[in-house]
Formats: structure tokens, sequence, C-alpha cells
């Protein structure tokens, strides 16, 4: 069957029967009474982009949990893409049988989304303010765990310019200019760079004496 989903929610008579080839196909690879129940109760709501979303009537809320659980969702998502031809699909079970029930959704999940993003930016303006090389060395490593194209040079060079903004940004709290310095922070400072050395390929001396043109120059270099 050829793929008819869209940003209108796909065609209702289409999705009624592929949705109807699905469960049949699903009943005959899961022998599960419980999952049979709770398919004969679904409703196909929406196709859109690659989501095929499915509904269940709040009265029939307690069959959800056999639709939700991880080896019948993932026997009904592989039916649904074999039947829809798409490798790519991803079903998607909701509460509510209706498009209006969907949309509700969506709005909870861009919320939380959104919310998500908010509490992100916070902990990272929060992780700004560091009281030791310790903690430096910590967010500069997750830091690099969440760089993307960190393989490439391209990706590389982004990490290193917002690492060396931030080891710049925590010399300033730890090395105030001006500051008498000590071996102990001389080795906290060292061991960050040599980490962001480590992991960008770079020389940990001329990184620091970037840093150092950085500082001396207002974050210029």
């Amino acid at each position: 069957m050829a793929a008819i989903g869209s940003s209108g929610g796909g065609d209702p008579q289409a999705m009624q029967q592929l949705w109807a080839q699905t469960v049949e196909r699903v009943k005959k690879v899961v022998i599960a009474p419980t999952l049979w129940r709770a398919l004969e109760k679904t409703v196909p709501v929406a196709w859109e982009n690659n989501t095929f979303v499915v509904g269940i009537g709040t009265a029939d809320g307690q069959l959800a949990s056999s639709l939700n659980s991880g080896e019948h969702k993932s026997a009904m998502e592989q039916a649904l893409r074999t039947v829809a031809n798409s490798a790519d699909l991803k079903f998607r079970l909701i509460e509510g049988t209706t498009r209006a029930d969907w949309e509700y959704v969506k709005a909870q999940d861009a919320a939380a989304t959104a919310q998500r993003q908010q509490a992100a930016q916070k902990k990272f303006v929060q992780s700004e303010t560091f009281s030791s090389w310790d903690e430096i060395y910590d967010q500069v490593s997750r830091m690099w765990a969440g760089s993307e194209y960190r393989a490439l040079a391209s990706g590389k060079a982004r990490f290193l310019r917002q690492a060396m903004e931030m080891v710049e940004k925590a010399m300033a709290e730890l090395l105030p200019e001006g500051a008498k310095t000590n071996e102990q922070t001389e080795r906290g400072l060292s061991r960050v760079i040599e980490r962001v050395a480590s992991m960008t390929g770079s020389d940990a001396t001329i990184l620091a004496y970037m840093l150092f043109e950085r500082r001396k120059g207002g974050g210029q270099a």
C-alpha cells in the first residue's frame, strides 16, 4: 500500500484500511488475547509525516498497558511498516479517538519540549559559575559528549571555540587578573587545557598560549 500520510492527517478511509490490515498481521505474529482485545478498541486518528497515530478511548484506558508494552509496541510498529511499505514509519498511541485529541497531545508535547529546553538553558547558565577546576573539567567533558560532528574538523573547531570561552570565564572566577597563582591552580587549569587538547587533537601548550592571549585581548584572540 502506498504511503498516504500528510500534514492534514491522511485519508480516513485509507487509514482505516491500513490499520485493519496491520491489526490482522499483529494477531498472526503475537499470540496474546489481551493485546487482541485492546487492538479491537483502537481507532486510527492521523498520519502526519512519519507518524501513524492510533487512539484508544478513555473508557478502555485499562487496555492501553498491553498496547504500550515494549514487545507489543515493537510488533505493531513492524507490522505497520510492512503493511504501509514504509521502513521509517513510527507508531504512536494516544488517549482519545478524535483529531482534536491528537491536537491536544501535540500541544502537550510542544509544551514539554519547551520546558525541557528552558530547564537545559537554566542549567547551562547556572553551570557557568564554577567553584573548582574539577567542575570546569567535568563541564567541558559533558559539552564534548554532546557536541555534533565531533569526528570532523568543523565540529572540533566549534567545540574548541566554546570550550575556550568556557575556560576563559572560569579563569575570571578561579584565576582573576593580577591575583597570585599557586601550583594547585596551575595544575587544575593545565588539566582542563590538556583535556580540551586531547579531544580536539590540538597542542596543549598552543591552546594555553591562545587562552592567555584571549584574556590579554579581551577575548578577541
